[in-house]
């Protein structure tokens, strides 16, 4: 965990320098928006494919170890029909942010909660893979084809069993953070630490003090941040 007080004096430090005569006066809120606002892009970069060999978070033991405090595992969630069509609705995960994997039990006969494998394809390739013999749903081969969008796992199953629960590992939101010092909503703000890692701090100040300077125009301080960042890659 990283003090939101000790980020907020780093920010100082890198915006404020004496050497220059720079004195950039940047408010509490702004900078409890900025690290808030930095906190996402950083999960959405170690999700991503942003690294020179263009693989995600689970591709490199580093940026799943990063995210690890953010999984959310084995979350239970309801199987719904609509129009003929099964799925489960991830809007009822109020720090929802992004899909890992799933799989559902399912009965056939007296064999009962069995776990189907689910397996995420895109929509564009759904039509060749629900007729390939290697990918269409099996109960006995425990696997079945997942499509996602528009907040909805949609489910395509086998004809010859049934399902019971989905069960989600996902990426959560991280918790916004905030500092003491200032009125929020006419309320005093309360500290809130952030929950990153301790060796996840400078990765995030690069990206705080990257916004922030956008702001006031210090092509020097945006410079410097984003060699940090293509560093810390």
């Amino acid at each position: 965990m990283i003090s939101s007080e000790h980020l907020s004096k780093r920010i100082d430090e890198y915006l404020n320098k004496a050497g220059t005569n720079d004195n950039f006066k940047i408010s509490l809120p702004t900078k409890v928006r900025a690290i808030n606002s930095a906190q996402i892009i950083l999960v959405k970069r170690k999700i991503g494919l942003n690294n020179v060999y263009k693989m995600g978070f689970e591709s490199f033991r580093k940026r799943f170890d990063d995210l690890d405090f953010l999984i959310e595992d084995n979350v239970e969630l309801n199987i719904l029909e609509k129009n003929g069509v099964l799925f489960s609705d991830t809007s009822t995960l109020d720090d929802y942010m992004f899909y890992i994997k799933s799989y559902c039990l399912a009965d056939k006969g007296n064999c009962k909660n069995r776990r189907i494998r689910n397996y995420l394809v895109k929509r564009t390739d759904f039509e060749n893979y629900i007729k390939s013999d290697t990918h269409k749903p099996s109960f006995e081969w425990q696997e079945q084809l997942v499509i996602f969008g528009a907040d909805k796992i949609e489910i395509y199953k086998g004809d010859d069993y049934e399902l019971n629960k989905l069960y989600l590992d996902y990426i959560r939101q991280p918790k916004e953070v905030d500092i003491r010092g200032y009125k929020k909503n006419g309320v005093d703000s309360q500290t809130v630490d952030c929950e990153f890692p301790v060796h996840l701090e400078d990765e995030l100040l690069d990206i705080v003090v990257e916004q922030l300077a956008m702001t006031i125009t210090d092509q020097a301080q945006i410079q410097f941040a984003q060699s940090r960042q293509q560093r810390n890659e």
